[in-house]
């Protein structure tokens, strides 16, 4: 039986202050000044920021609302919008071949693709390696 977690930690900016606040109780942080605290040129620097943003997010996950967002996560979404478009190719063509569901759901009801990472490599590899790199 799972134990419900401990939560001791309200998801308020004084609690977190690195975030920019919460909406409904879930942490919101703000990507491009995660990118900011992160891109500073001294090594202590940059590491005392990841230092406490991790530490930040290890204590809202743990003690905290459990969950957080990242607006802005990714400065430029070309990436990520690009393997989405080659993700959704691989499910309809799964689809179309007469997708039969699995363990998790009958065909139809969810759409994931099993072995996501070997597809887009070998569906795009110069996309795949710029997106995991």
């Amino acid at each position: 039986m799972l134990q419900p977690r401990c939560r001791d930690s309200e998801p308020t900016q004084s609690n977190f202050p690195l975030s920019e606040g919460s909406s409904s109780d879930i942490l919101i942080y703000s990507g491009s000044k995660i990118r900011g605290m992160l891109a500073d040129s001294s090594l202590s620097s940059c590491c005392s920021a990841f230092n406490s943003l991790a530490s930040e997010w290890v204590r809202a996950w743990h003690t905290g609302p459990g969950v957080l967002v990242i607006k802005n996560a990714f400065p430029d979404t070309y990436m990520v919008d690009a393997v989405s478009r080659e993700f959704e190719s691989v499910v309809r063509s799964e689809e179309i071949d007469g997708g039969k569901g699995d363990h998790f759901a009958k065909a139809g009801n969810n759409s994931r693709i099993w072995n996501a990472n070997e597809k887009l490599a070998l569906k795009n590899p110069k996309l795949y390696c710029d997106y995991y790199k």
